[in-house]
């Protein structure tokens, strides 16, 4: 008896155990993966959310093209142009086949 104590006395490590390294390994990843993620929404809400607000802004402030306007006038004018639809047909539960 003696004899299996000593010679499983030097394991640190058992099969379902992770090395200390390893462990350390991850919290780091995940580290760096949440600060990416700070930064992307940082730079998402101080960066691209106000510029979209002007592009907005100039969309609002557009006139509306006149009614036959060719693609070219509304090109130069740039200008809103509308289009309507009609709903010709309908299907019931998914795609239209």
């Amino acid at each position: 008896m003696a004899e299996r104590a000593s010679a499983t006395a030097g394991k640190k490590d058992g099969p379902d155990r992770k090395s200390p390294g390893r462990a350390r390994l991850t919290g780091v990843a995940l580290i760096v993966l949440s600060l990416t993620g700070a930064v992307l929404s940082y730079l998402a809400f101080t960066v691209w959310v106000p510029g979209q607000q002007e592009r907005y802004e100039h969309y609002r402030a557009a006139e509306p093209c006149p009614a036959q306007a060719t693609a070219q006038e509304v090109a130069s004018k740039d200008c809103l142009t509308t289009w309507h639809f009609t709903v010709t047909r309908a299907s019931r539960g998914g795609l239209c086949s």
